[in-house]
């Protein structure tokens, strides 16, 4: 098949979940099909994407969006009914510069990555397939208990319009998929149930649990994007409501918070026990050199890619039981399960204290992973998807 791919960024580098999904769709999918990338952009591009990504793909093309055309956008948006995030992306001209490409091209199927995209699903019979990933507009209402009064009203703005327009888009489009039951369980449309799952995966060839013995410069390792509020409140949670209750009984454990663009927030919480890293260009060190992943994640939508690499290399992970309800883990065999302060702290001293308990959970995760989380089987799972879509 000729697939045309459209994304709201370009998938590559690998520092945000879409472009981690994308990413491995494409590479997967490029094994038995011809890729036509499409990208909206609205930052510098890597030196290294478009070598990357033509890897794989046949076509790649980036469009650019400016400060002053997405302010333009996002002012429309607020006189009509369009998500503001769905209004960020849109743009007259790139809707014209892809019509002339599925005008050029004749792809058999469209893949449209997020609801971000949905706009741009017009103006041609060629059957449309929509990947949500998650449900956005539930993960705009968790953020609104968290932001300033003065911030309220737009995120609830936002929540009813992503609430309708989640809905509103899923006639556009053949077939749809979604990472997750729990999050098909949430989507606000009643034809839920014609939602495929689609999970995410694990790239084993480089997330390959250690070969050495490392020394364990840190008791506790947390990654993700910093700059990202449901991680910048996790970050945050541990340090300020775990920690405390862990250095009570162990004044020497050690924090490493791994990844790119620390917020404000979490930049403070550095201190003589809890490192900061910022961007990194390997993240597999800060696993190979940590004993425990800890993730205390309340958000009910999406499955965390970090719990899946993280047991990829066998590093034991706790976590709470909203995150593990998208990952299936069996608690106490492949993770631990924590949901406040108190029963994260203890089970973080009790793991601590307990390396064959450590070695036998790495295990156990490692093999759920690998049997569940495998990009390839996954990539045919959508292959199969996609060929069903275009002659459906």
């Amino acid at each position: 098949m000729k697939i045309l791919f459209l994304t709201s960024r370009i998938p590559y580098p690998l520092d945000k979940g879409d472009k981690l999904r994308a990413y491995n769709f494409i590479k997967e999918l490029s094994k038995n099909n011809e890729i036509i990338l499409c990208s909206i952009c609205d930052e510098k591009v890597h030196p290294k994407a478009e070598s990357e990504l033509n890897k794989f793909c046949k076509s790649f093309y980036i469009f650019n969006i400016n400060k002053l055309g997405i302010l333009a956008s996002l002012l429309k948006a607020v006189f009509s009914k369009l998500p503001f995030q769905v209004a960020y992306f849109t743009n007259t001209s790139i809707q014209k510069s892809i019509d002339e490409i599925v005008a050029n091209e004749k792809p058999d199927i469209i893949y449209y990555q997020l609801v971000r995209m949905a706009k741009y699903a017009q103006n041609n019979s060629i059957p449309k397939f929509l990947d949500y990933m998650d449900v956005l507009s539930v993960g705009i209402e968790k953020r609104i208990e968290q932001e300033p009064f003065y911030k309220k009203w737009i995120f609830n703005l936002e929540f009813e319009r992503l609430k309708k327009y989640e809905d509103e888009v899923f006639g556009r489009f053949k077939k749809q998929s979604i990472i997750t039951e729990q999050d098909r369980d949430l989507i606000p449309t009643r034809s839920k149930h014609q939602i495929e799952i689609v999970s995410n995966g694990v790239d084993f060839d480089y997330f390959i649990p250690p070969q050495k013995v490392y020394e364990k410069r840190f008791d506790i390792v947390f990654s993700g994007n910093m700059a990202y509020p449901p991680n910048v409140v996790c970050a945050v949670y541990l340090v300020k409501k775990i920690m405390p209750l862990v250095w009570s009984k162990n004044k020497n454990v050690k924090v490493v918070i791994v990844g790119t663009s620390p917020s404000k927030q979490v930049l403070e919480l550095a201190s003589e026990n809890v490192y900061i890293t910022g961007r990194v260009e390997d993240i597999r060190t800060y696993f190979y050199e940590s004993k425990i992943f800890v993730a205390p994640l309340f958000m009910n939508t999406g499955l965390q890619n970090k719990l899946l690499e993280a047991m990829a290399m066998k590093t034991p992970c706790i976590t709470s039981s909203v995150a593990n309800n998208a990952l299936k883990a069996t608690p106490s065999l492949d993770l631990l399960i924590a949901d406040n302060e108190n029963e994260f702290a203890d089970s973080i001293l009790s793991l601590l204290s307990n390396e064959n308990e450590m070695k036998k959970i790495s295990e156990s995760a490692y093999n759920f992973i690998f049997k569940n989380h495998n990009w390839s089987a996954i990539g045919n799972q959508l292959n199969q998807l996609l060929i069903g879509t275009k002659n459906d």
